[in-house]
C-alpha cells in the first residue's frame, strides 16, 4: 500500500502502540510494516507539466507575436530577405529540429523531456514558417483561417507519426483556435455562429476532442495520445462549460447584463 508521509507515520505510530499495547505480535507489526511504502514527491511530473506549462506559453507568445502584420514586416526588414526564402529557410530549420528530435529518441528513449524539448523548436518554427508563408506573394490573399487550419494539419500529421505527445498537443489547440476562427470569419466576425457564442463553441469543440479519445485505442500510432486527447478535450469543455454557467449563450455583455 502506497501512503503519503502524513498518512504512514498516522498508521506507523498505531502499529507501534498496538504492539507495545500486545494487541497485535512483533510479527505482525514487522509484516504490516512492511506492506505499507511511503510514496515521495513526484519531481519528475512537475518538471514534466511545468515544461509543457512553459513551452505552451512560448508559443502563444510567438502565435501573438506572429498575429501582427507590423512585426512580421518588420522581422522580414531585419533579415533583410523575400518572405518566401525565409518561409522556405524557417521550414528546412523545423525539418531539422524533427529530424534531430528522432535521432536523440533513438539514442536516448529514457530522456523524455529533453527529447520533447528539440521538438518544440521544429514546432516553433513550423508556425514560424507557416506565418510568413501569408506574407508571401503566392499566399498573400489567403485568409488567416486557411493558415492555421494547414498548421493544424502539419502538427497532427508529425504527432501522430512520431507519436509525440507535446506536438499532438499543439494540434489539438491550433485545432480550436481554427474552429474559433473559422466560424468567427463564416459568421462575418459577428458574436454567434449558428445561434451559438465563443462559450458554446468552446463547449461543443471540446466534447468532440474528449469523444475521439475514445477511438484512439482502435489504432496504433494514436494509442499514446489518447491521455493527452482526453486531457485537452475535458479543458476545453469545462472551460467553456464554466463561461456558460457565467454568461450564458449571449455574446454580448449589454444583453447579458440585461
Amino acid at each position: 500500500m502506497k501512503l503519503n508521509k502524513r498518512k504512514a507515520k498516522v498508521i506507523f505510530s498505531a502499529l507501534d502502540e498496538w504492539e507495545r499495547e500486545d494487541r497485535i505480535s512483533s510479527e505482525q507489526a514487522e509484516k504490516l510494516s512492511q506492506s505499507i511504502e511511503v510514496a515521495g514527491f513526484d519531481w519528475r511530473l512537475l518538471a514534466v507539466y511545468s515544461f509543457w506549462i512553459a513551452i505552451s506559453c512560448f508559443i502563444i507568445s510567438v502565435g501573438v507575436l506572429l498575429a501582427d502584420d507590423y512585426l512580421l514586416a518588420l522581422l522580414a526588414s531585419i533579415f533583410d530577405a523575400p518572405a518566401s526564402v525565409m518561409c522556405i529557410t524557417t521550414a528546412c530549420i523545423a525539418a531539422l529540429c524533427y529530424y534531430a528530435g528522432i535521432r536523440r529518441r533513438l539514442s536516448h528513449p529514457s530522456k523524455t523531456i529533453s527529447n520533447e524539448a528539440i521538438f518544440f523548436f521544429g514546432v516553433l518554427m513550423s508556425a514560424v514558417s507557416v506565418g510568413i508563408l501569408g506574407e508571401t506573394t503566392m499566399f498573400a490573399q489567403v485568409d488567416d483561417a486557411s493558415l492555421l487550419l494547414l498548421l493544424t494539419v502539419i502538427y497532427a500529421v508529425l504527432g501522430v507519426r512520431l507519436s509525440s505527445v507535446l506536438i499532438w498537443i499543439f494540434a489539438l489547440f491550433s485545432f480550436v483556435a481554427w474552429v474559433q476562427l473559422e466560424t468567427t470569419e463564416l459568421s462575418n466576425f459577428s458574436d454567434y455562429f449558428l445561434g451559438m457564442s465563443h462559450p458554446m463553441r468552446f463547449t461543443i469543440v471540446g466534447a468532440v476532442i474528449a469523444l475521439m479519445s475514445l477511438r484512439c485505442n482502435h489504432y496504433t500510432l494514436t494509442k499514446p495520445l489518447k491521455d493527452s486527447t482526453q486531457f485537452i478535450g475535458l479543458l476545453f469543455f469545462l472551460l467553456g462549460f464554466w463561461l456558460l454557467s457565467i454568461f450564458g449563450n449571449y455574446g454580448d455583455a449589454s444583453e447579458w447584463r440585461v
